[in-house]
């Protein structure tokens, strides 16, 4: 008989390696080459980006504009009003008093509306007459803030053309097509993506999603994770919620989702559902090669799936506690590096107790760590209304405006607090009116979108204090405005904002921890005299007398939050970030220290 190395020799495919006594089976002749990148330049950027680099917004758009809408948040500004006749007859539609099981009454007569459905030129984007006649009026606010955005970020056609750029579209309603039930083709949903990446000559992904009121945020996620894995070079995520019929309006009615009062109430206990609004934005993801001025950074975000609750629309806190851990997971930092956090209530009676409880759950053991800085809660939809598909655009672009200007937009409407709300412990501020932030360092500031259906998204910026330039100087004092510490409110809380002191600092809630004395022995005159320079120059060289009250004098929450840490850096004390409120006069607040000095 033959021996195994004879039989190898004879045979096709393997060959035997007497060195090592293996066999190695000899490749088919044909098999296929790996297919090699497009290019030098692909295959070089593709080893950068797994090399270094930050995910970064690129290029930003928003129907009205970005400024309009940052004035919108910024100086507290209400956008509701009632339903516009050009849209549709809101009286024929409205009875006050009608019943869940109603389906074609409304009981709101209100909503946010904007100039959309925005009007291009279909010749300019290489579009037909009879495509653009058939469009889905969405379609044309996709393109047009799309091709915005990439203006914003100074792309040409010329680069865009056989980029690999993914095209990720989010949206849940869809007016038009009940309108026209013969449009099939140009009126599908996917098209809201598909149209742009057409026009613009895009190679890479185009992709529909509709999570519910979530739906621009997992976009947002999904592209900024395509560029951050190599997957495509740059992410347009495109958000739009038009409400172009009443069909819309009376299906929410139907489920009891929209405010009677028209408006959304967020952390409020009258509040009882939210506004309903429309909007169109657009984002540009992709790597920064140069980080310039006021550039957020994109840190990490999750989506994630409610799972088993107590049925398929309604939230789970557990969930949504998850999901935050994982993003904060994702982003490598701690609960107590989180300055500010958009928050997804709409006015929701059930629904904003649900999100604060997973967020105090959360934040409650970084309390000691935050060193009296609280975590400051917003909600833009107070002012902007609830967007539903294009709800999370809007918080990327209101936060992203945050990053860049480092102001801090108020909450309206917001009055007495959820009686479900319970900020026993909170390390939670939430923020009265408009003011600026007073970080010297980076800051993280984070975000969510809930879908009805309950899948969830959670992100994180970054942004460096260093690099910003203010393009906003503090010229008034009172811009400043009163800040509502949630430590001092119970869930039988009713105050209202003017009987909470105004001039709050934004760190006022207790740091946790022991105040420990780091130099003994202050002598009541120099704590005197220390203690009236100090007032005297955050007051615009005002004096003041011993015994006034400083939170009678004028003196605002910017200038309190300056008034402690001076008194720190010169007493050589720590201070905590409710100095003012527990000793309200300058002599109260000299007793406290010398006591403190002592002890």
């Amino acid at each position: 008989g033959m021996t195994v190395g004879e039989i190898a020799k004879k045979s096709k495919y393997l060959k035997f390696d007497r060195s090592r006594e293996v066999y190695k089976p000899k490749p088919p002749k044909d098999r296929p080459e790996i297919i090699p990148p497009r290019s030098a330049q692909d295959l070089k950027w593709a080893l950068e980006r797994s090399m270094r680099g930050d995910v970064v917004v690129k290029g930003q758009s928003y129907v009205q504009g970005v400024d309009h809408l940052r004035g919108v948040f910024h100086m507290g500004y209400d956008c509701a009003s009632a339903i516009p006749t050009v849209r549709w007859d809101g009286d024929a539609y409205y009875e006050p008093d009608a019943p869940d099981w109603n389906r074609f009454a409304i009981y709101t007569k209100h909503g946010v509306f904007t100039e959309m459905p925005d009007a291009i030129d279909y010749t300019f984007f290489g579009i037909t007459a009879a495509d653009a006649k058939l469009m889905d009026p969405q379609q044309r606010s996709c393109l047009k803030q799309g091709y915005r955005a990439f203006v914003n970020a100074k792309m040409t056609r010329h680069v865009l053309r056989g980029s690999l750029t993914g095209v990720y579209a989010g949206s849940m309603n869809f007016d038009f097509l009940m309108d026209l039930t013969g449009i099939v083709d140009r009126g599908n949903m996917s098209m809201l993506a598909n149209r742009i990446g057409c026009c613009m000559g895009l190679s890479g992904p185009s992709i529909y999603i509709d999570t519910g009121c979530s739906s621009s945020l997992v976009t947002s996620d999904m592209a900024a994770t395509h560029v951050r894995r190599g997957k495509v070079q740059n992410g347009l995520s495109l958000g739009v919620c038009a409400l172009l019929s009443p069909q819309m309006y009376t299906a929410r009615c139907s489920g009891s989702l929209l405010s009677r009062k028209g408006r959304s109430m967020s952390f409020d206990n009258s509040s009882d559902g939210y506004v309903v609004s429309e909007g169109a934005g657009a984002l540009v993801i992709g790597w920064s090669d140069k980080l310039e001025d006021r550039t957020p950074i994109w840190v990490a975000s999750e989506t994630m799936q409610d799972g088993k609750s107590a049925q398929l629309t309604a939230p789970s806190g557990p969930a949504q506690g998850e999901l935050i851990k994982n993003t904060m997971r994702r982003a490598r930092i701690s609960p107590a590096e989180i300055a500010v956090s958009e928050c997804q209530c709409n006015g929701s009676h059930l629904g904003d107790p649900i999100e604060l409880g997973a967020l105090e759950k959360f934040h409650r053991p970084s309390n000691s760590a935050r060193d009296g800085n609280a975590l400051m809660l917003v909600a833009g939809k107070t002012s902007k209304g609830h967007g539903e598909g294009n709800a999370g655009m809007t918080v990327l672009m209101k936060t992203v405006c945050l990053l860049q200007d480092h102001v801090l937009p108020p909450v309206l409407h917001f009055k007495s607090l959820n009686p479900h709300i319970d900020t026993e412990g909170m390390p939670f501020v939430f923020c009265g009116e408009m003011s600026f932030l007073p970080y010297a360092d980076s800051f993280h500031v984070a975000g969510s979108a809930f879908g009805w259906g309950g899948v969830n998204a959670h992100f994180v910026w970054r942004s460096d204090r260093q690099k910003f330039q203010p393009q906003m100087m503090i010229q008034q004092p009172q811009l400043a405005m009163p800040f509502f510490p949630a430590v001092q409110m119970s869930a039988q809380a009713t105050a209202q904002p003017e009987d909470i002191g105004a001039g709050q600092a934004l760190d006022a809630v207790n740091s946790g921890g022991e105040v420990v004395p780091q130099k003994q022995g202050l002598e009541m005159s120099y704590v005197r005299a220390m203690i009236l320079e100090t007032a005297m120059n955050v007051n615009d060289g005002e004096p003041l007398e011993m015994d006034t009250s400083l939170m009678e004098s004028g003196i605002d929450s910017l200038a309190a939050i300056t008034f402690r840490n001076e008194l720190q850096k010169k007493s050589g004390l720590t201070l905590k970030g409710t100095l003012m409120f527990d000793y309200p006069s300058m002599g109260e607040i000299a007793q406290h220290i010398v006591e403190l000095s002592n002890s």
